[in-house]
C-alpha cells in the first residue's frame, strides 16, 4: 500500500489561563480512524503546490522537515505540507488561518480559492513543526504525517470554529480534557509533544526535538531525533 504525505496542525488558544487545544470527532463514515478525535489535517493535495503564501518557513523549520527524509520530500514537499495543513483546517473547521494581503486573485482548487479570493495568504513562518509519524503496515489506509503547532489567538477575534461533515463536535479543550476523550495512541503522543512545546514559553524551532514515530518489527517505536531524524 503506498504511504501518503499527510500534515496535521494542533492549533493553540493562549488567550486564557491555560492554553486550549482545538480537537473534533471523525464521522463514523470514515474508513481511517472513525468516531475518535483528533487534530484538524489530512493528505498532501497536488493543488498545494500551487497555493500562495505570504511567508515561508524559518530555516530552522526546514532544516528539520528535511532531515533524514526520502529523495522525493523535497523543500517543495515540505512547503506542500504545511500548507495542506492549513488548507485542511479551512476545510474540517472553517478557520483562515492566513494573513490579508489585500489583493486577490482566483485559484483553481476550491478551497484555495476560497484564501485568494478574500485575499488571504499562509504565513508559514507561524508553523512549528513538533513531531512526524507514519502509520503501521496493514492498516486500512497509510500516511506519513508532519504535526505542527500554532498559535492562534489574532485570528479568533472575528473567526470561530464550526463543525463539519469531516469533524463533528469540534471543541477547544484543555491538554486534560483532551486526553479523556476517545483518541488513537498517536494522538496521545502528539498531545504530549505539543504540552512540551508550549511548556517552554515560547514556540521555537530551535528548542524541540522532533520525535518519529513508526513501526518496528510489529510494534510502535519512539526514536528521538538524533536517531532517526
Amino acid at each position: 500500500m503506498k504511504i501518503k504525505d499527510a500534515a496535521s496542525l494542533v492549533l493553540i488558544d493562549g488567550r486564557s489561563t491555560q492554553p486550549r487545544i482545538l480537537m473534533g470527532k471523525r464521522s463514523k463514515r470514515h474508513v481511517f480512524m472513525p468516531e475518535l478525535f483528533v487534530f484538524p489535517g489530512g493528505r498532501v493535495d497536488y493543488a498545494d503546490r500551487y497555493a500562495p503564501f505570504f511567508q515561508d518557513y524559518g530555516q530552522a523549520t526546514y532544516t528539520e522537515l528535511l532531515k533524514k527524509t526520502s529523495v522525493k520530500y523535497t523543500a517543495l514537499k515540505a512547503r506542500m505540507t504545511g500548507l495542506a495543513a492549513i488548507r485542511e483546517v479551512y476545510e474540517e473547521v472553517g478557520l483562515f488561518l492566513a494573513k490579508n494581503c489585500k489583493t486577490s486573485f482566483k485559484h483553481k482548487n476550491g478551497s484555495w480559492n476560497a484564501f485568494t479570493s478574500r485575499g488571504l495568504f499562509p504565513d508559514l513562518s507561524k508553523l512549528i513543526f513538533i513531531a512526524r509519524a507514519i502509520t503501521p503496515p496493514k492498516n486500512v489506509k497509510r500516511f506519513d504525517t508532519r504535526f505542527f503547532i500554532m498559535q492562534v489567538d489574532d485570528f479568533l477575534e472575528e473567526q470561530e470554529p464550526q463543525s463539519s461533515k469531516e469533524l463533528e463536535e469540534v471543541q477547544w479543550l484543555t491538554f486534560n480534557q483532551a486526553r479523556n476523550l476517545p483518541h488513537h495512541f498517536i494522538t496521545s503522543e502528539i498531545l504530549n509533544c505539543a504540552e512540551k512545546t508550549w511548556s517552554k514559553g515560547a514556540l521555537i524551532q530551535e528548542n524541540i526535538k522532533i520525535p518519529f514515530y513508526r513501526a518496528q518489527s510489529g510494534k510502535i517505536s519512539i526514536a528521538e531525533r538524533k536517531i532517526y531524524l
